[in-house]
């Protein structure tokens, strides 16, 4: 008996050691997901699925993200959408709606890890692998929409000071955004349009972003 235990424990330590397969990178509408030993680091798990650190992935994504103890469940929400995510079951619940997975969010070295694709398709997002540069690259639609090409007029932005402007428009998408928004670092300096109310960002044209909503 204590040697068939021995066995079985020496099998579950061999699989355990076999989880990280190698390491993975993030990005996110262009943008990489900085990850460090401290937080953890993306890998492959056992099912050929990348595993992602949970808050650094989703807070990057735009979400906001509780951890029910109790349930040993994630729960991450972000533009009206609900994702509960169980550790160790194959599976995850979208708006109450259950939707069957190939592998199963997990706990190692007490962080917590979700299958990426799974969890950010879910939310609408489109989800691709580089396997030149090991990257899972995605892309929530934010700053590819069809837009009017209507070109704000003069007077929106001749007149306004950087510290005046209440949001940010850009001139090449024609989306406006809240100036702590994350899109704003990627409007390139001409397309930059300084805009002091919301009104007079419409009336030219732009409209908001989803990600900030301004």
């Amino acid at each position: 008996m204590k040697r068939t235990l021995s066995v079985v424990i020496a099998a579950f330590v061999i699989a355990a050691s076999l989880i990280p397969a190698y390491a993975a990178n993030v990005s996110i509408d262009g943008r990489g997901v900085q990850f460090d030993e401290s937080y953890g680091e993306p890998f492959v798990d056992q099912s050929g699925r990348i595993q992602v650190p949970l808050r650094q992935t989703m807070e990057a994504f735009g979400s906001t993200v509780i951890w029910n103890e109790e349930t040993k469940t994630v729960i991450i929400e972000k533009d009206g959408t609900k994702v509960e995510v169980p550790i160790g079951q194959m599976y995850i619940v979208k708006d109450g709606q259950r939707i069957s997975n190939d592998t199963a969010a997990l706990i190692k070295d007490s962080r917590v890890y979700l299958p990426v694709r799974s969890v950010l398709e879910a939310f609408g997002a489109s989800v691709s692998w580089d396997d030149s540069s090991k990257t899972v690259k995605v892309s929530t639609g934010a700053e590819q929409e069809s837009i009017p090409t209507i070109s704000p007029t003069p007077t929106q932005s001749s007149n306004v000071t950087q510290s005046e402007a209440a949001y940010i428009g850009n001139s090449n998408t024609m989306k406006f955004h809240r100036p702590d928004c994350r899109y704003v670092d990627q409007i390139k300096d001409v397309h930059v349009v300084y805009l002091k109310t919301r009104d007079n960002a419409i009336s030219g044209g732009y409209v908001p972003c989803k990600v900030c909503n301004p």
